[in-house]
Formats: structure tokens, sequence, C-alpha cells
């Protein structure tokens, strides 16, 4: 089942402005900014009917791996192989020096280190309970690995430059978007294409697809926003948006209500319906980096590249003693202040009213969102973060480091459990099988 989060973390953003500032060749810019990433659970990535040759890692399907991989009695995944979630904790990371390593979170020790792609990681999407994981290149390629043996079972290639790439694993398809703006539906069990749309000129920077109901929104490059029916193969909602570029989105399909921040420094509420803007905030001087909302209290948490975040409080007016309608103009925000850099990515827990933000200085940063204030700092990376991940539940995280290193955190204590060293680039993205 495809599962509904708030939190959105746009990588693309990050490698984007990071590329920007620092010395890269203007293809590997090019990549960066081509490369998008959306909601982090079970919906993320891709591929195609290209058999390659098994690519096994360094560290072979050792005893270890397959000690943790016990096979099901009962259950039966793709491929025809048992399928069973691991009995302990474990990650899969990617870096920028095109490998990806598969950890052990108990012991801190590499399992499987998974070779194959010629370019930086962007994305890797990872099925538990069959223990496969896909992989999104920056030589424009999608691998399906096989994490009990470390060997490649498809090298996915499309033939054409991704932008961004989704996959279910429940349904076993993916949806592939193209440079030209084209979008293609894939079965993951045979590799084959099932369906192509023609969505028209102009490319996507932002995608967000709700399978259930066949819809894809879509933020092109002009500001345009298109609702796409891939049942009805055609644009059911077009508008135009914002004036800049957008730099992160979300929606919620339930309420069709989308949220996204553009470079301009505005964040706007839309209703997927009939593209009405719903709330028009400008809370930050510089570019939102990343958003997240909380639905059902109607509380929007913005992240920003001038060091700051925002938390407001947006409610709908009521017609009819229901919230129907724009959104009314919240009062002044929370304003959290602390990080030395840009805030790349923050993850909220809004319940317990808590939230973990990564920033450009390497500090990860848990706050109390009701008091608005740091209650623990913690640092250690040497360069900035990539993004985190978080458990909340065990009171655990995870941070993507661009010194190469991810490390593994006790939120209760604030010290790191475990620093994980083997990447020769900056760790990029991860799944994490936290149990």
């Amino acid at each position: 089942s495809i599962e509904s989060h708030s939190n959105i973390a746009n990588y693309s953003t990050v490698t984007c402005e990071m590329a920007r500032r620092s010395a890269m060749p203007l293809a590997l810019l090019a990549a960066l900014c081509l490369c998008q990433t959306w909601q982090r659970p079970r919906w993320e990535s891709p591929s195609h009917n290209f058999i390659g040759s098994s690519a096994v890692g360094r560290f072979g399907p050792s005893r270890a791996v397959r000690q943790f991989f016990q096979p099901s009695q009962h259950q039966r995944g793709a491929e025809g192989k048992a399928a069973t979630s691991p009995s302990r904790p474990f990650a899969l990371s990617g870096s920028w020096d095109g490998t990806l390593r598969l950890w052990d979170l108990e012991t801190g020790k590499t399992l499987q280190k998974l070779v194959g792609h010629n370019g930086a990681i962007w994305r890797v999407s990872v099925d538990w309970p069959s223990h496969r994981a896909l992989s999104f290149s920056a030589d424009n390629s999608l691998r399906l690995w096989d994490l009990a043996t470390g060997q490649t079972l498809r090298e996915l290639c499309c033939g054409e430059l991704l932008q961004s790439v989704q996959v279910d694993w429940t349904s076993q398809q993916a949806l592939t978007a193209h440079a030209l703006g084209n979008l293609k539906l894939w079965d993951l069990t045979t590799g084959d294409v099932i369906d192509e749309f023609t969505c028209g000129s102009g490319q996507a920077l932002c995608m967000d697809v709700h399978m259930a109901s066949k819809r894809v929104l879509r933020a092109l490059t002009d500001g345009t926003f298109q609702v796409w029916d891939l049942e009805r193969r055609g644009v059911v909602q077009q508008w135009r948006g914002h004036s800049e570029k957008v730099t992160c989105m979300t929606a919620n399909w339930d309420l069709n209500i989308a949220a996204s921040a553009c470079r301009g420094n505005t964040v706007r509420l839309w209703d997927i319906t009939d593209g009405e803007t719903l709330l028009e905030l400008r809370p930050h001087t510089e570019p939102v980096l990343s958003l997240s909302v909380d639905w059902k209290r109607g509380r929007l948490l913005t992240a920003s590249e001038d060091h700051t975040m925002m938390l407001w409080d947006i409610q709908r007016a009521e017609r009819g003693g229901k919230a129907a309608g724009a959104f009314t103009l919240p009062k002044m925000p929370l304003w959290l202040q602390g990080h030395n850099s840009c805030v790349w990515d923050v993850q909220v827990d809004w319940p317990t009213n808590r939230a973990l933000s990564a920033g450009g200085d390497g500090i990860l940063k848990l706050w109390d969102l009701s008091r608005g204030v740091v209650e623990k700092e913690l640092s250690g990376h040497k360069e900035c973060l990539m993004g985190v991940h978080v458990h909340w539940e065990s009171k655990r995280a995870a941070t993507l480091g661009g010194d190469g290193t991810f490390r593994i955190w006790d939120l209760d204590t604030g010290r790191a459990l475990h620093v994980l060293e083997g990447h020769a680039g900056a760790v990029s993205c991860a799944d994490v099988n936290w149990r």
C-alpha cells in the first residue's frame, strides 16, 4: 500500500545548491539538478528491461547477510525468493562515489558493497521483505539489487535522460519522468513498459504521484502545475503557479491540497481540483528548501536557505461548521533560529511537537516546537548534512554527511552510536530499516 507522509526532503534542491556554490563540472551540475527526490518511504525509484551482468559486492554474499535475511515458511516475494523482513536494523546508503553500502546498524559494519554504477547515486529505495533495492544514478541507469547476495538482478537502462522515478513495491510498478516531458509506467517484474504518456513540452521539476487514484501532480520549469489522470491519459487540471522555479512540493490527495515553495521565497497552498490558491506566504528572505505539513491540525514548517525555520498555524475558513475554501491568513509564525548555514532538511513528529533539522553547518538539531527551543545539538560531521532519517519511537536518527560518513544517533543522549565510514564521496541518499 502507498504510505502518505507530510514530511518531504527535497534532496534535488540540496544537491543543486551545493553544486552551484562549488566548482563542480557543468555536466555534473546538470545531472544533479535533474535528479528529483520525493516522499521517503515506499514510493521511490524505477526500472527497465535489460538484464545486466551480475556485479557482486567486494564483501560477497557473506554468512552475516544470509543469517539476517532468514527465509520465511509462509511468504514468497518477487523473483521467487523467500520474503521476510531483516531480523535486525539495516541501512542501505548511496554515495557520490557511485557505490552503495549495506550496513548492520547494531555493529556499524559494512555487510555488502554494491558496485556497478558509473556515476553518483541520487536515490535508493529498498523493499526489505524481499531484500531487493533499486538505485538511481547520474549515469542515467537504474539497478535492481539482491541485498542478500550483493548481485545486480537487472540493469535498468531507460535510454533517455531521467528526471525522477517513483515506485510502488506492492504493485511492482514504477513511474519515470523524462526530460522530454513524457512519463513511462513500468512493470518491475518483467522490466517492460506498461504504458507511456506524452505530457507535452515542459520539464517537470517536481512530481507527486498517487497510485490509488492514478493521478500525478507535476510542477514544470515555467511555473505551470499539471494534474495528470493516467487512466484518462491526459491533463485534468492545469494552472499557472509560481513565477519562479519550484524548490519543493508535497500533496495530500485525500484533501486534494498541495503545498509548494519556489525560489522567489513564496510558499503556496493549492486546491488540486481547480488550481485555486488557498494560501500564499512569503516567510523567508531566501528560498525554502524543505517543508512539512501537519494536515490534521493545520500547521506548516518551512526550512530555508536563510538559516532559519518557521512554524505557521494555518487554518481553513469554515462554511456550515466544516473547513472549506481558502485558508485564513495566519498570525506571525514561530521563528526558529540556530543554524549557521542553510537548513537542507527537516523531519517532524507532529504528535509530540518535535523536529530534527539538518544544516549546511554539519549540525543536527532536535527542536521542541511547542516552545521553539533547541533541546539537543548533535555535532560530529565535518561537512554539510545532505539529509536526515529518523525513527521517533526508538529515538534514533541517521544523518547523511557531505564528509562521506553515515552516522547513527541516540536522540536521548545526543551521542553518535556509530560512525559508518567507507564511502569515498558524500552520502547522498539512504533507506533505513529500523526494526
